[in-house]
C-alpha cells in the first residue's frame, strides 16, 4: 500500500533529551539560520526572514515559552541543524547522518518544538499553519513520510480559514501589517514586543505562500502514500490552485523597512518558477491523457500524440527562456545551488513525461490501439517513434546524472528522488532486457516493429550502478530502501551479464 515504510527505531524520539535547546545562545541561533534560510527556508518561502531571525534571536537571549511564536522558532533551529549544502565528500556524505551530532541536536529541539504543537492545531492563524508546516518537512526530511503527510494536511486544513480565500475579490492585495499573536497567544516576552509583532510582508503574501506550500505537500505525499480514504482520482490529481502566490512587495525607498535578503530574493524566483513549471506539467499530463483515452476508440495514440511533441519541447524551452538568471540552470553538474538542482530535475521530468508513452510502449512490446501491419510502409510518424523513445531512455540517465550529486543530501526531496531514480533504473533495466530479447529471437517478445531501431542510451550502466549504490547508502535507515538496493542489484547483475554475454 505505502511505497515509502521506515524502520520502527525511526518513530521514536531514540531517547533524546531536550538538553541542546538549554544550550542555544546568539552565535549558535546564528548558525542555524543561516543555513535554515540558505538550504531549506528557499525550496518553501513561506516565513517573512528578517521577522524571523529576530524572533529566533530573541529566544536565545530569553528562552521559550509556550507560545507559538516559541514553536515556530524550535522548528527553524531543528530544520537548520539537519541543513547542509549540496556540495560535499562523496566517502562521508553530503548531508546530516543519524549519528551526528547535528542529527541529534535537531531532535531535541524538534522534542521541544513537539511539546508547543498542540495550541497549533485550535489557532487557525498563519503562524499555527506555518509552524503545522514546517513540521512536516522536518519529518519528511527524517524520512517519516506517514506523519509528514498527516501534517501537512493538517496545515492544509487551517489554510481554509484564511482570509484571502474567503475575500469577495482575492485578487486584491492588502498589504497591511499583520500581527502574529493570536488572541488565545499567552502574552510573553515573545509575544509582546511591538517591532516584532508585525512582519515586513503583507496578509496576502503570507497567506498564498503557505497555502501553496502546504498544498503542493500534501498532495505529493497523498499520490505517493496513497491512504485508503484519500485515494486520488488521476483527475484531481492534474488540477493546480487557480492563483500564484504574491511576491513581497517591498519598497526600497522605505528606509524604515528592511528590503528582501538575498536567499528571499533567490526563493521566490525559484517558488514562482517551480509553481509555474507545475502547471505546465499539469496542463501537458491532462493532454496526454486525453490522447491516449483515443486507444478505446481503436486510434493508433502514438501517430497522433506524435504530432504534438514538438510543441510540447517548446513550451518547455520557452518557460526555461523565461526564467530568472538567478535561478537559471545549464548542463554543467549543480553542486552548490539547491534552487538550481532542483528546478532541473523538474525541469527533466517534465521531458521524461512527455516521451513516457514511447519508452513505455517499447518495454511492454506494444502499443495500446490500433498498430499497423509490419507488412506496410511506416507512415512519417512511426518513423519518429525509436528516437523518441530514445530521447525518453537519454531523460532517464540525464535524471541520474543530474541528481546524483544529491544522492547522499538529507533534504525533504530526498525519499521522492529516491522513488524517481529508483524508476528510472528500472525502466533503463527493463528496456535492456526486452531489446536483448529482440536480438536473440525469442519468440514471446513481440516487440513492436516500429520501435526496431531503438536502441539504449549511452551511460545507462554507470548510472544504474550509481543508483544501485545510493539506495545501498540509505538501506539502513529507511526499510523500502533495503528492499530495492536488493531488487536492484539482482536486476543489475543481470544487466552486466547480458553486456558481456555470461547469461
Amino acid at each position: 500500500m505505502y511505497f515509502f515504510q521506515t524502520r520502527q527505531s525511526d518513530t521514536s524520539t531514540d531517547g533524546f533529551s531536550p538538553s541542546h535547546v538549554s544550550e542555544l545562545e546568539p552565535q549558535s541561533a546564528k548558525v542555524l539560520l543561516d543555513r535554515f534560510f540558505t538550504h531549506t527556508h528557499v525550496k518553501n518561502p513561506v516565513l517573512d526572514e528578517v521577522h524571523t531571525r529576530q524572533l529566533v534571536s530573541r529566544l536565545a537571549l530569553y528562552g521559550i515559552d509556550w507560545s507559538p511564536q516559541s514553536c515556530l522558532a524550535l522548528l527553524v533551529c531543528a530544520l537548520g541543524s539537519l541543513a547542509a549544502p549540496i556540495a560535499g565528500n562523496e566517502d562521508i556524505g553530503y548531508g546530516v547522518t543519524t549519528n551526528s551530532h547535528q542529527y541529534r541536536t535537531a531532535q531535541s529541539f524538534f522534542q521541544a518544538a513537539q511539546k508547543r504543537l498542540g495550541i497549533c492545531l485550535t489557532n487557525g492563524d498563519i503562524i499555527s499553519t506555518q509552524c503545522l508546516f514546517l513540521s512536516g518537512v522536518y519529518m519528511i526530511t527524517v524520512f517519516r513520510p506517514i506523519e509528514a503527510w498527516r501534517l501537512f494536511l493538517q496545515a492544509l486544513s487551517n489554510c481554509q480559514n484564511l482570509d484571502f480565500l474567503t475575500r469577495e475579490d482575492s485578487n486584491r492585495i492588502v498589504n497591511v501589517p499583520y500581527n502574529t499573536a493570536s488572541p488565545s497567544t499567552p502574552h510573553t516576552t515573545l509575544t509582546t514586543t511591538s517591532t516584532d509583532s508585525q512582519t515586513r510582508y503583507g496578509n496576502q503574501t503570507l497567506e498564498q505562500a503557505i497555502y501553496w506550500s502546504a498544498w503542493k505537500s500534501e498532495i505529493e505525499m497523498r499520490s505517493e502514500l496513497q491512504p485508503q480514504d484519500f485515494k486520488l482520482p488521476s483527475t484531481q490529481k492534474l488540477t493546480c490552485p487557480p492563483f500564484l502566490p504574491s511576491p513581497p512587495n517591498i519598497s526600497d525607498q522605505d528606509p524604515s523597512i528592511d528590503g528582501l535578503t538575498q536567499s528571499e530574493q533567490r526563493g521566490w524566483f525559484f517558488y514562482l518558477s517551480e509553481i509555474s513549471l507545475r502547471r505546465l506539467v499539469s496542463r501537458i499530463k491532462r493532454e496526454i491523457l486525453a490522447f491516449e483515452s483515443l486507444s478505446k476508440e481503436g486510434v493508433d495514440t502514438l501517430s497522433v500524440l506524435s504530432r504534438s511533441i514538438e510543441e510540447y519541447e517548446l513550451q518547455a524551452k520557452a518557460w526555461y527562456d523565461a526564467l530568472p538568471e538567478a535561478v537559471r540552470f545549464d548542463d554543467s553538474p549543480i553542486t552548490d545551488d539547491i534552487c538550481k538542482f532542483v528546478l532541473r530535475g523538474h525541469y527533466n521530468n517534465l521531458f521524461e513525461m512527455i516521451y513516457w508513452p514511447f519508452v513505455d510502449a517499447a518495454i511492454h512490446c506494444g502499443s495500446q490501439g490500433k498498430v499497423t501491419d509490419p507488412k506496410d510502409e511506416a507512415t512519417e510518424e512511426e518513423r519518429r517513434f525509436p528516437d523518441l523513445a530514445l530521447k525518453g531512455l537519454e531523460k532517464h540517465v540525464e535524471r541520474i546524472r543530474n541528481d546524483q550529486c544529491g544522492y547522499r543530501h538529507r533534504h525533504h526531496g530526498t525519499l521522492p528522488m529516491m522513488r524517481s531514480n529508483t524508476r528510472s533504473a528500472l525502466v533503463l533495466m527493463a528496456a535492456s532486457f526486452i531489446l536483448e530479447e529482440k536480438d536473440e529471437g525469442v519468440t514471446k517478445c513481440n516487440l513492436d516493429w516500429r520501435f526496431s531501431g531503438l536502441r539504449m542510451p549511452d551511460g545507462w550502466q554507470e548510472a544504474v550502478y550509481e543508483v544501485v549504490e545510493m539506495n545501498r547508502y540509505w538501506r539502513d535507515e529507511a526499510a523500502d530502501a533495503r528492499w530495492r538496493f536488493d531488487i536492484l542489484e539482482r536486476a543489475f547483475q543481470r544487466a552486466q551479464s547480458i553486456n558481456t554475454g555470461e547469461v
